[in-house]
């Protein structure tokens, strides 16, 4: 089963996990249908990235992870804002290992629906730990 949800009314804060869903694609009967009330989902999150520019990262000691790691953040709480407009671009702040990081993307759409394009990392500021602990 696949499921997709939007990010587009983001308006700052923890997000537990991203369980933003309403609906989901059932593959095997080709049927939307409505996400149970309770019991285990299962997410199916696309990411796309530059993979020369993640090498750049992760040999950047200041950074020390690409972004095939940075992908860990979405897979537990991280606290989510807008970062622009224009491109429409999130900033997520959360946890890879035991370092926190911040994690900028934009939502893009293809022809098999949305995904995640990953643009740049940098670990946690001060002032980002700060928000991030206001908010867990």
């Amino acid at each position: 089963m696949w499921t997709g949800h939007s990010l587009r009314q983001a308006q700052g804060g923890l997000c537990p996990l991203p369980l933003t869903l309403l609906l989901a694609y059932d593959l095997v009967t080709c049927n939307w249908t409505s996400l149970p009330q309770s019991g285990i989902t299962v997410i199916l999150m696309r990411f796309h990235f530059d993979e020369r520019k993640s090498e750049r990262l992760r040999a950047n000691p200041k950074r020390r992870i690409g972004f095939e790691e940075a992908q860990e953040l979405f897979a537990h709480p991280y606290y989510l804002d807008q970062r622009s407009d224009w491109p429409e671009q999130y900033r997520a702040i959360g946890w890879v290992g035991d370092i926190l990081y911040s994690l900028i993307f934009e939502m893009r759409e293809d022809e098999q629906g949305e995904y995640y394009h990953l643009v740049t990392l940098w670990k946690a500021t001060k002032e980002e730990r700060q928000l991030y602990e206001e908010h867990s």
